[in-house]
């Protein structure tokens, strides 16, 4: 169901505003979502250059990487970016529906739950991804010179903190829709 609060007026300068950041969150989110796809191609075509960008490639490692190689590692980075796109999506469908003035619905809460829990996923995929990458940028090398690097940062803990305060402001929303529908219907 998509029970709203009543609607802000098309003059409201309050729904004025919401549309004009629906309007650049969208825009960001159209940039990311095209920047995410092109991830994986740019590592398969400039492998040397993206291994060492995310800092997965041993500085003892290999420069050149086989087809095999690359192919691997593409293939690790796609649960992520997949999470990641589907996160954008969200992202955008929840903004979308800002801009027509749905705000208190159970769709937008259901979309702020989704996103909070794919940023404490988020949270548990980055790094194994980063650990699998290590070890297939590295698996060719000489013995003694494979790695295995298991990453965590205080980014993955603030993302962690960030999602989990998501997910209890999409319960919240949720609560409000659910008033907001039983009130419309003493009316």
């Amino acid at each position: 169901m998509t029970h709203a609060l009543p609607s802000l007026p098309d003059s409201s300068p309050a729904l004025a505003a919401v549309r004009r950041i629906s309007f650049w969150v969208r825009a960001l989110t159209l940039v990311a979502g095209l920047v995410l796809i092109s991830l994986p191609l740019a590592f398969w075509f400039e492998p040397a250059s993206f291994a060492h960008a995310l800092s997965a490639m041993p500085k003892t490692g290999v420069t050149t990487l086989s087809p095999t190689t690359r192919l691997f590692a593409v293939l690790a980075l796609l649960p992520l970016v997949a999470m990641a796109l589907f996160g954008l999506q969200q992202l955008w469908k929840l903004f979308g529906g800002y801009a027509h003035g749905q705000v208190f619905t159970e769709i937008a809460a259901m979309r702020l739950r989704r996103l909070g829990i794919l940023m404490m996923l988020v949270c548990l995929v980055k790094p194994l991804t980063g650990a699998v990458m290590s070890i297939i940028l590295s698996w060719h090398n000489p013995p003694g010179q494979r790695t295995l690097t298991l990453g965590l940062s205080s980014d993955d803990y603030v993302s962690l903190l960030s999602g989990a305060v998501l997910l209890a402001i999409a319960l919240v929303m949720r609560e409000a829709a659910r008033l907001a529908q039983e009130n419309a219907e003493f009316v």
